[in-house]
This record gives C-alpha cells, sequence and structure tokens, in this order.
C-alpha cells in the first residue's frame, strides 16, 4: 500500500515543561475538564488546512504525544504504514480523497494485522449525513470543527485505553 509521492510530513513531540499543571499523569484544562497526558502515545494527524494542523499539533505535543502530521490521506496512508500509530485523528475534507476513504483502507490493513486503530472524525461538514457517513466509515468518534480540545483529548484518552495503547 505504500504510495509515492506523499507530501512531507511533520513530527512533533512534547516540548519540555518546568512544572506539570496538576501530576506527571494528570492534567486539568482551563474549564477543569480532566484527563490523563498521552503519554508518548504516536498520533496521525491528517488535516489539509495549515492553521487547524499546527494547533493540534501543538496541544497534543503539549499533553506528551509524538505527532505525525500530514496533509493529505495519500500521506496519511504511507505514514501509517510507517508509524505504527497508537490512534488516528483525521479531517474529512482532503485535497486528494476523503477521510471516509482513507479510513476504509486503513481498516482493511487493520483486518490483515489483527489490530484496529482507534480513529475520530473532525470536520466542518455537519449535519446527519456527516456523522453517519463517518461511524459508517469506521470512525470511532466524529466531532464538528471548531474542535473543543478539551473534547478531543478526553475522546483519544477513552479510545486508547478501550484498545490499550
Amino acid at each position: 500500500m505504500s504510495l509515492s509521492g506523499a507530501k512531507q510530513h511533520e513530527e512533533r513531540s512534547a516540548p519540555s515543561r518546568e512544572e506539570p499543571r496538576s501530576s506527571p499523569d494528570h492534567f486539568e484544562d482551563e474549564d477543569g475538564s480532566s484527563f490523563i497526558a498521552l503519554h508518548g502515545a504516536t498520533v496521525l494527524l491528517v488535516e489539509d488546512d495549515a492553521l487547524n494542523r499546527e494547533a493540534l499539533e501543538l496541544v497534543f505535543a503539549y499533553y506528551g504525544a509524538h505527532v505525525i502530521s500530514v496533509d493529505s490521506a495519500s500521506a496519511a496512508l504511507e505514514q501509517y504504514e510507517r508509524a505504527a500509530p497508537a490512534i488516528l485523528v483525521s479531517d474529512i475534507v482532503l485535497p486528494d480523497g476523503d477521510g471516509y476513504a482513507l479510513l476504509r483502507t486503513i481498516r482493511a490493513c487493520d483486518r490483515d494485522l489483527d489490530h484496529r486503530l482507534p480513529a475520530i472524525a473532525i470536520s466542518g461538514s455537519l449535519g446527519v449525513d456527516a456523522n453517519a457517513r463517518a461511524y459508517a466509515a469506521g470512525f470511532d468518534v466524529f466531532l464538528a470543527k471548531p474542535v473543543n480540545t478539551s473534547v478531543l483529548l478526553l475522546a483519544m484518552q477513552q479510545l486508547m485505553e478501550r484498545t490499550g495503547d
């Protein structure tokens, strides 16, 4: 499934923090919601909008994730093969396809590997159809943009705990 011509990706690790906000394993957001840090989990982020991608990269890295960030479905498939991510966070509308097709391809690989990658869809497309299509494609969670990062981080934590990553 290796694809040539994939766009470059960026990787970010957690920036160093002098003092944790609560404890090394537990963080509390500005609105009081709490969640466990991402503890070096590899997050495959697929977002074609540069500002949204960079903002999410920074949030994920801050909470301890190793972030592999790409802007297309083809680059995501290439990185999926290389990196064995713990979770996928993907936009639905992408320049070379859509997140639905991307996840269907990943799910076919999951069957071959006897592993199911947790997946979160993020999209500016709202409505019952977008939500239903995301779940039909195999996404575990669908979140509308603008994404509430506390909700996203909590969903990521719950999905990774469920799969043991």
